[in-house]
């Protein structure tokens, strides 16, 4: 194992899913600093963890720049997020978007939390392979009509 000096956030810690991140990052070499509001975090208590920072919870307003501080002290080179990092963010997405290993593009990433905008997406795509496991579905505003007849038709 080569270790460097790229220091990377891990924000969550106490769920299963970024304990699995902090593990494979310490094997790999990475300083990971893991975060959570909640102290029995089990991502905080890794030996893959380089330093834990018990955070403000998502909803504080203290969280922001608690945040911008951790970056800047810390010389965060790049951030894992979870959903709930991503929502916690929303409004400072672009100051934040160039530590993210995702699209930078705010509309698409937030989007794709939504399962509204990933279907309608897959269904108004050119690629034939996005649709070929999709049965008939509509998306509907509540703002729009209903083709009743079609939908009658389908099985």
């Amino acid at each position: 194992m080569q270790e460097t000096d790229d220091h990377i956030l891990v924000p969550q810690a106490e769920s299963f899913g970024t304990i699995a991140v902090i593990r494979s990052l310490g094997q790999h070499g990475y300083k990971v600093h893991a975060t959570a509001s909640d102290k029995q975090a089990l991502g905080c208590q890794s030996n893959f963890s380089y330093m834990n920072h018990y955070s403000p919870g998502y909803e504080d307003p203290a969280y922001y720049s608690w945040l911008q501080e951790l970056i800047a002290n810390h010389k965060i080179k790049a951030i894992i997020p979870s959903e709930g990092f991503l929502l916690s963010i929303k409004d400072h997405f672009t100051e934040f978007a160039h530590l993210l290993p995702i699209n930078s593009d705010a509309d698409i990433v937030y989007g794709c939390l939504s399962k509204r905008y990933v279907f309608n997406a897959f269904l108004h795509s050119t690629d034939k392979r996005l649709k070929q496991h999709i049965p008939n579905t509509l998306i509907v505003e509540h703002e729009d009509p209903i083709d009743w007849q079609l939908l009658n038709a389908w099985q």
